[in-house]
């Protein structure tokens, strides 16, 4: 699994034939199929399409947005957590004092 970080100024971001595809210009500089995608990050200057940011957020990939010096600008969030059986299964070991160290 992948962590994209898309960076070039004038990069898009579009959804095609169920891929996330990189382009500048008119051409093609990067595509990755949704299952090796953890999650996306948007450096300034660059734009993602409302399809590409669907897409990733129905297949829970959160979209982050930085500003020109690296720091945090926002985020798109799925709304279904990718690690809810993990956590749940935590909570109920931890509820079992046979299992504790």
């Amino acid at each position: 699994m992948s962590h994209i970080h898309i960076t070039e100024p004038g990069t898009g971001l579009r959804w095609r034939e169920n891929r996330l595809v990189a382009e500048r210009g008119e051409q093609e500089v990067g595509s990755w199929p949704l299952n090796l995608i953890d999650s996306v990050f948007v450096h300034d200057k660059v734009f993602i399409t409302g399809p590409a940011c669907a897409a990733l957020l129905d297949a829970g990939k959160p979209v982050v947005f930085m500003d020109p010096s690296g720091s945090l600008r926002g985020r798109l969030v799925p709304t279904m957590g990718g690690h809810g059986e993990l956590r749940l299964a935590q909570y109920r070991i931890s509820q079992d004092s046979g299992a504790a160290l």
